[in-house]
């Protein structure tokens, strides 16, 4: 077990995971919950996943796993079930009352089930879930110990336990959608090397040859990361982001709502300024959504940024992160606002 820690604190930073991400956020939350319900205590383990979908909703995955999981291993599942459900009850119905009083509910479905799923789909560049060959054979030598050694064993030692923790590796990988990255596959991640700990205890011979197997992962895995990061600024928290939020903070005053268009929405956080509401970030999936921007420019009317900061779009596809802008929010920018300065090359303050 120490191993797999071991090997998993290393193996982190290199495959995306040293990041602030709501993937990781999933972690402690799912590996929570997966422990409780190994252990049978299905209120808790429902309680801590019913957690995990309110840091991110891709979460619902594990409660759907979690129903025959608790059906596969108690005889009265039928109250291991109801257990289960009275946590995620307990977690999910003030949530819900809180939406309701604040008149959020049906928004919170939209732009959490709808939107996603009607539209977001559609839009070009949205879903690339598919990983590249370098990825696909980095998976796979993660996950070569595990395979190796219960086809060795002729699945002796893949028991209840060790099927149950693969099925979370499935489940976390299906999490990935619609965009594979590594910093999205963290929660399967996890649980690989939690499976591939548990075939290693069963099978202590493997344990030294495994060991040097995970040394040898790391050094291929670690070293073109090395060789293209090493020295480089944290992303969106380098030099130039700092300076950019400070010219931001200079040309705007502490209690103005401000609007950034093709700008990280990190500067917001930097330079310590807020949007209006609603604030919608700088996504096309999000603004071509029906009436979305008709709706935006709406409220405008009520609470209208005094400031706007624009950055000179890259150019590219129309739908392409960084060149995208939307046409009628840029429209609106255009006939109510005068562009009058530069405060940094190709980023104009309106």
């Amino acid at each position: 077990a120490l191993s797999g820690v071991f090997f998993l604190a290393l193996l982190q930073p290199f495959l995306e995971g040293n990041m602030v991400w709501p993937d990781i956020s999933l972690i402690p939350l799912v590996l929570s919950a997966f422990y409780l319900l190994l252990n049978k205590k299905y209120f808790w383990s429902g309680f801590f996943i019913a957690l995990a979908c309110l840091v991110k909703q891709t979460a619902l995955l594990y409660i759907v796993y979690g129903l025959p999981a608790i059906a596969y291993g108690v005889r009265r599942w039928q109250a291991g079930i109801l257990y289960y459900l009275s946590g995620i009850l307990v977690v999910f119905s003030p949530f819900v009352l809180w939406l309701l009083k604040n008149n959020s509910f049906l928004d919170f479905i939209n732009w959490t089930i709808v939107y996603p799923s009607k539209y977001w789909t559609g839009f070009p560049g949205y879903v690339n879930a598919l990983p590249s060959k370098h990825e696909i054979l980095i998976i796979f030598l993660l996950i070569s110990p595990s395979l190796f050694l219960v086809i060795k064993s002729k699945l002796k030692y893949f028991d209840a336990n060790s099927k149950l923790i693969f099925l979370m590796v499935v489940v976390g990988a299906i999490g990935t959608y619609p965009r594979f990255s590594f910093f999205h596959f963290q929660p399967a991640l996890v649980f690989i090397v939690i499976l591939t700990a548990c075939l290693v205890s069963s099978h202590k011979k493997a344990f030294l040859i495994t060991l040097l197997y995970f040394a040898v992962l790391f050094v291929y895995i670690s070293k073109p990361v090395l060789a293209y990061d090493w020295n480089k600024p944290a992303r969106f928290y380098s030099t130039s982001d700092l300076q950019l939020a400070d010219k931001i903070r200079k040309n705007s005053q502490g209690g103005d709502k401000i609007f950034l268009l093709g700008l990280p929405s990190s500067l917001y956080v930097l330079s310590d300024r807020l949007p209006p509401k609603p604030w919608i970030d700088n996504f096309g999936w999000y603004f071509e959504i029906p009436n979305v921007q008709q709706d935006m420019l709406k409220r405008w009317e009520d609470e209208s940024p005094k400031v706007i900061f624009m950055s000179d779009p890259n150019p590219g596809n129309w739908f392409d992160l960084g060149t995208y802008r939307p046409k009628e929010v840029l429209n609106y920018i255009q006939a109510y606002y005068t562009r009058m300065v530069e405060i940094e090359s190709g980023i104009w303050m309106w």
